[in-house]
């Protein structure tokens, strides 16, 4: 399941936290003001103390974080089957061919399994890119072109 802002749709990327740690000041850089204050310069380095780290929570909830840096409470939070980083795919009619496409396209398959190709690691770089969609789709193997072979057949 994924995670979403209720009210938004942004995707929750994490939960918030306090980590505690150490901005670390230039040792000589110490004043007081006539205010009575302390000032100092930073030393530009920070040690964090991961060990330290806690979830908040506000109320007894967990506090998330979406992808616009809102925090919300996990209340607000609606999990959805999709992953609502990948866009939905293009609804696609079914393509009219000839008994003449059909054969072509069944030899071309029967020939790729043949090959070999259905493996990864034996296909040249420009036909793994048609079969994964230039890397958005795991392409099929063996058994996934018979499958599609048996569609196309029936």
């Amino acid at each position: 399941m994924y995670a979403i802002n209720k009210e938004t749709g942004a995707s929750i990327e994490g939960t918030a936290e306090t980590v505690p740690g150490k901005a670390l000041t230039q040792r000589d850089s110490f004043e007081r003001g006539k205010d009575g204050r302390i000032t100092w310069e930073y030393a530009g380095d920070t040690k964090v103390y991961w060990d330290g780290q806690e979830t908040i929570e506000r109320e007894g909830k967990t506090v998330f974080v979406d992808e616009n840096g809102d925090e919300i409470t996990e209340d607000q939070v609606e999990l959805v089957e999709r992953d609502p980083w990948k866009p939905e795919p293009p609804k696609r009619e079914a393509l009219a061919m000839s008994d003449q496409d059909r054969n072509t396209i069944l030899a071309a398959l029967r020939y790729y399994q043949m090959q070999g190709l259905g493996d990864p690691t034996n296909r040249p770089d420009a036909i793994h890119n048609i079969a994964t969609g230039d890397e958005t789709e795991i392409s099929l193997d063996a058994d996934g072109i018979d499958e599609l072979c048996e569609r196309i057949n029936s």
